[in-house]
């Protein structure tokens, strides 16, 4: 399985989070292709890309917007498929993972 993780830039916290991403994605030898997204519509472009490649395994690396944008794209993709979110908070609320006790920075989500 390879992991699409579609990292938003500007999550929150001011500076982007992809060259930690990579650097944990490489010491881990995870699966995964990482795509740092400069608007909505190229994140809406990415999802639905990788989910015509057969693709149902998503991270969002950001906040509740950018996993909500991760969801919608996908089911607009392909509604039937069984996909799976994951999600590394990078954003300012991230409420969801607060919520849900996920892990709550990249190297436990990466893990």
């Amino acid at each position: 399985m390879t992991w699409q993780i579609i990292v938003n830039p500007r999550a929150g916290r001011g500076s982007s989070p992809l060259p930690a991403v990579l650097e944990g994605v490489r010491e881990r030898s995870l699966d995964a292709e990482v795509t740092e997204t400069s608007s909505l519509a190229h994140l809406t472009d990415v999802v639905h890309t990788a989910a015509s490649r057969g693709a149902v395994d998503f991270v969002a690396v950001g906040g509740d917007g950018t996993a909500h944008h991760i969801l919608n794209a996908a089911m607009g993709a392909d509604p039937d498929a069984d996909y799976r979110l994951s999600i590394i908070p990078a954003g300012s609320g991230s409420d969801f993972v607060r919520t849900f006790a996920l892990p709550g920075d990249l190297d436990a989500g990466l893990d």
